[in-house]
């Protein structure tokens, strides 16, 4: 049974975080339009074997709050945000794993705080985009889909963006738990959702790409297969970062957590965990 712990932000915000089993502690970041909620139920569990989970959810995601100022959806905050949630714990430095938006969220507060920061364990993420006219055209194509947010019902965004090339791959999952990503998608907040894409997308962020040689955490880069866009980035990222390694998995694509959770959570354990003994299926 998982405990919920309110935290108060340094302006007054609350963050919705559930812990669940034991151990040293872990920060789990999702993705956009996730929340703790969008973790299968089976990667929870067995990573809470041997770790402290603190399953966040980010600023204006799941019950956390909403807010609809771009300016408050920086990466930069989120990561005083994060970095505010361990000293409320008592906790000097956690390791750390991130999906997709999330991941951008760690990597972020690695190079901003490193101090605060074991290991990284970041899932089909990126730094960032280097050139500022592909910042630009990204930014465009956000403010795209906040406008359609804006616009539309958020069960029709959602279903929007479950269809995009990106996640194709989600469709081979059993109909039901497809269902419930749905589902909990779209308890999320539209106005929410288009600040966020406004002040997190990864045109309004920074590059990290050239902190990433001070990066010296011992680093995961995970990614599906199929995955072929940031399987490339992970490959790239590697080659910078002083202690990073590479895993990538099979029938897999974006959203590695859920398309392979087993493989998932072998790769993690044994990431986490190298002097443990782990048995795999072949």
């Amino acid at each position: 049974m998982a405990e919920v712990i309110r935290h108060i932000t340094r302006d007054g915000l609350a963050l919705n975080i559930r812990a669940h089993g034991q151990g040293d502690p872990l920060l789990v970041l999702h993705g956009f339009t996730g929340s703790s909620m969008a973790w299968p139920q089976e990667v929870v569990h067995e990573l809470g074997r041997r770790h402290k989970l603190f399953l966040v959810d980010l600023p204006g995601h799941g019950s956390s709050a909403r807010i609809h100022e771009p300016k408050r959806y920086a990466i930069e905050e989120i990561a005083l945000d994060l970095c505010g949630v361990l000293d409320e714990l008592r906790i000097q430095s956690a390791d750390c794993l991130g999906y997709s938006m999330g991941g951008r969220i760690a990597l972020a507060t690695a190079a901003l705080r490193p101090d605060r920061v074991r290991r990284l364990i970041l899932e089909s993420a990126s730094p960032g985009l280097a050139d500022e006219n592909a910042r630009f055209l990204r930014r465009q194509s956000d403010e795209a889909l906040a406008v359609q947010l804006e616009t539309s019902s958020i069960a029709s965004f959602v279903k929007y963006w479950m269809d995009l090339p990106l996640f194709v791959t989600q469709n081979r999952l059993n109909p039901n738990r497809l269902q419930a990503v749905f589902d909990q998608r779209i308890k999320n907040d539209a106005a929410s959702l288009a600040a966020t894409l406004r002040g997190l997308g990864t045109g309004s962020q920074p590059s990290f790409w050239d902190a990433l040689p001070s990066i010296v955490n011992p680093t995961l880069l995970v990614t599906g297969a199929l995955d072929l866009k940031f399987r490339d980035v992970s490959e790239k990222m590697q080659d910078l970062m002083p202690n990073a390694e590479r895993r990538v998995v099979h029938h897999a694509g974006h959203c590695v957590h859920l398309e392979q959770s087993q493989r998932y959570i072998e790769v993690i354990q044994d990431f986490l965990n190298p002097s443990e003994e782990i048995k795999h299926e072949n």
